[in-house]
């Protein structure tokens, strides 16, 4: 009998994560979000619509409820109701890297240190406003950030909060007379992908 092999390493350089869809499987009657599989996994389409995947992968850590998500009938989008919040509540804090040390490319929120104008910038990313990505989270959540020590966030010498909306409806929010030290840290909800950069 023919031996037969199989490079792996040939079928993983083909395999293209980025290519991933996702797909939100909802109850006809209630329109309640039931399942969320990739779209290999997904055999019937029928009562389903494609999301992101952020939404997707926070969906299934369970920093979303599922049963949280609805199929709008008016947007044909799924909608995230406000027990959300709960999620933002037990997320973990998170140091924020600056863009020079980040792996990933993609980020939600761009913060911009400006030790020249003494300006502190939060950006969200252009695919919010194009229709790239979509929302997850109620309007009204406060995003509150610590900027601290470096690598340190028990010796804070800023705590910023705002609401999400203001991001959302404006794209940036502007901080300014903001004099931090040389080496300082960001610190927040690991609710979002951040960057940060210091010009």
């Amino acid at each position: 009998m023919e031996n037969l092999t199989v490079d792996f390493s040939d079928l993983i350089a083909k395999f293209d994560i980025t290519k991933l869809e996702y797909y939100a499987v909802y109850d006809p009657n209630t329109f309640t979000v039931i399942g969320v599989y990739p779209d290999h996994a997904l055999e019937d389409k029928n009562n389903s619509i494609l999301i992101d995947r952020e939404l997707a992968e926070s969906i299934n850590e369970g920093r979303v409820r599922m049963s949280s998500c609805k199929f709008d009938t008016r947007s044909k989008k799924i909608e995230v109701k406000d027990e959300s919040v709960i999620a933002v509540s037990n997320a973990a804090l998170q140091r924020i890297l600056e863009k020079r040390w980040c792996s990933v490319v993609d980020y939600d929120i761009m913060i911009t240190y400006s030790k020249k104008n003494k300006s502190l910038t939060f950006r969200m990313h252009d695919d919010y406003f194009n229709g790239t990505k979509q929302n997850m989270w109620p309007y009204e959540i406060s995003l509150k950030y610590v900027i601290a020590s470096y690598n340190d966030p028990h010796v804070p010498h800023e705590i910023i909060s705002f609401p999400l909306y203001e991001l959302l409806d404006n794209k940036k929010k502007i901080f300014k007379k903001i004099e931090l030290p040389d080496r300082f840290s960001i610190f927040s909800k690991n609710i979002f992908q951040y960057q940060m950069e210091i010009l």
